[in-house]
């Protein structure tokens, strides 16, 4: 499972914010509800601060690690002139992040994650597909059929 935001750096308050999640074929509308309950449950909130505290460390962890290297040197100056805000962004955000409260989760999940507002987009192989890939997988199982 994934998430992504992408806020446009154009248009003011446009962008995405996406949830995906690779899976078997058969587990596609066990994994659609539980994505569904998962947002439900962000959506009443509160949540548990612990849960919240465990999110945030590895965030915090990357924002201290990141400048360990020249790589993160670079990506960091790649737009220091032409997009001076970033650097800004790129220092406050460790401070930002460590403020979010169980409730701002809820309010920003109940703004932005309308279950009634979102695109869903599902992609599966079609049945020639799935079948082939079946018997595939049974071949390398017990060997070639006879």
């Amino acid at each position: 499972p994934s998430s992504s935001s992408n806020p446009s750096r154009v248009y003011e308050g446009y962008g995405t914010f996406a949830l995906a999640a690779s899976v078997n074929v058969a587990e596609v509308d066990l994994t659609r509800d539980a994505i569904r309950m998962m947002i439900a449950a962000l959506r009443e909130g509160p949540i548990d601060p612990d849960l919240l505290d465990r999110a945030r460390q590895p965030v915090l962890e990357d924002y201290a690690n990141v400048l360990k290297s020249l790589s993160g040197w670079m990506s960091l100056a790649d737009r220091a002139q032409s997009e001076a805000d970033r650097l800004d962004r790129f220092f406050e955000a460790p401070e930002i992040i460590k403020a979010i409260t169980p409730s701002d989760i809820g309010d920003t999940a109940r703004k932005y994650l309308d279950p009634d507002m979102a695109v869903e987009i599902v992609v599966v192989p079609d049945k020639a597909a799935v079948i082939a890939a079946d018997q595939d997988s049974a071949e390398n199982q017990t060997g070639p059929a006879a």
